[in-house]
């Protein structure tokens, strides 16, 4: 796959029959680091002793200083979507160690932050919750001076959500009645429960049924988007998550299509979605999400975009607490709006 230059993104690994690192060691002092990696299929993550990543072409090497837990991380390991000896994360902020030919956007001594398509069984060299990770650098961002190392991997790609506000539209959420003035100071115009049976029928009357777009950012709200749309016009559904077609055209006939959109999308790599389905890269989604990242630096140096509260080493700290961390978000017991960060 040949990418555009002006993105410096030539460090592609390339599809099915390429798509893992062979390693091969010389003599000498082999390099090791430690990760949290999937120790046993469908069960755990656990930290391990690792080989230090190698740094290639369009690509960098970062000391990590802190990270944030999502459920795609848990999720990966508890539904075997990674593999044993698949470094686990994708949320990060720490330094830049070494970079790779062709980048120009980082050098040494700089403070990053991104996301890493961890779990990942296409390369198990992948994965932020480590002590050294490598990352793509043109998906990366400099932690702006008015952030901390805590406060930048709890971004992860909810940035891209907010610019909905920034960009004028009228933002309506779901989340439990509790967070609704958390969320409204967030930005949200408007907040509904979603454990309320009426939750869709509620945000249709608020939008006097003209509501034609929705994204369900958490793959199980279909039929909540459904009854919220419009049923006098076209509408599209947006979800991370294949939805049920036969809940949507039951709740909606309106609603004419699923946009189903992965974020590993946007690391411009092979890779495997739900562990088996191959996924080959599309440029041009990389270099869609490169742009708003581009203006996403400006928003946080600016103050126009804010992390959102954390809860910072609950469990205990560093690679042990993040293990800890990921049993504890998989058992339910992370409250919602609870953002988990670790430092390294």
């Amino acid at each position: 796959m040949k990418l555009s230059s002006s993105f410096n993104c030539n460090g592609h690994v390339r599809g099915s029959g390429e798509n893992r690192i062979s390693l091969v060691l010389a003599t000498g002092t082999v390099q090791t680091t430690k990760a949290v990696v999937v120790v046993e299929l469908t069960v755990k993550a656990a930290v391990r002793d690792v080989l230090q990543p190698k740094v290639r072409n369009g690509w960098l090497l970062a000391r990590v200083k802190a990270v944030a837990i999502n459920p795609t991380d848990w999720k990966h390991v508890a539904w075997a979507a990674a593999d044993v000896r698949c470094r686990v994360g994708c949320d990060y902020a720490g330094v830049v160690e070494e970079v790779g030919a062709n980048v120009t956007n980082f050098q040494p001594g700089d403070r990053i932050t991104g996301w890493i398509h961890g779990s990942n069984r296409a390369n198990h060299e992948y994965g932020a919750f480590a002590e050294l990770a490598i990352a793509k650098a043109c998906v990366q961002m400099k932690v702006p001076d008015n952030m901390s190392f805590e406060e930048a991997p709890s971004l992860g790609v909810a940035h891209m959500t907010v610019l909905a506000k920034l960009s004028g539209l009228t933002v309506i959420t779901t989340s439990s009645t509790r967070n609704f003035d958390l969320v409204k100071s967030l930005g949200a115009d408007a907040a509904f429960d979603y454990n309320s049976p009426t939750c869709g029928k509620d945000i249709k009357r608020f939008t006097n049924n003209k509501l034609l777009y929705s994204w369900d950012c958490t793959g199980d709200g279909a039929g909540i988007c459904a009854a919220a749309m419009s049923d006098a016009e076209p509408g599209t559904y947006g979800t991370i998550m294949p939805a049920d077609y036969e809940l949507l055209a039951r709740t909606n006939p309106k609603v004419t299509g699923q946009e189903f959109m992965c974020g590993y999308d946007t690391q411009g790599e092979f890779y495997y979605w739900l562990g088996d389905v191959p996924v080959q890269p599309d440029p041009t989604e990389m270099e869609f999400y490169r742009m708003f990242l581009e203006l996403t630096q400006r928003l946080l140096e600016s103050g126009a975009i804010k992390p959102p509260r954390m809860s910072l080493n609950k469990m205990g700290g560093g690679l042990e607490g993040v293990a800890k961390g990921l049993a504890e978000m998989q058992a339910g017991l992370v409250l919602s709006a609870e953002k988990l960060v670790y430092t390294i």
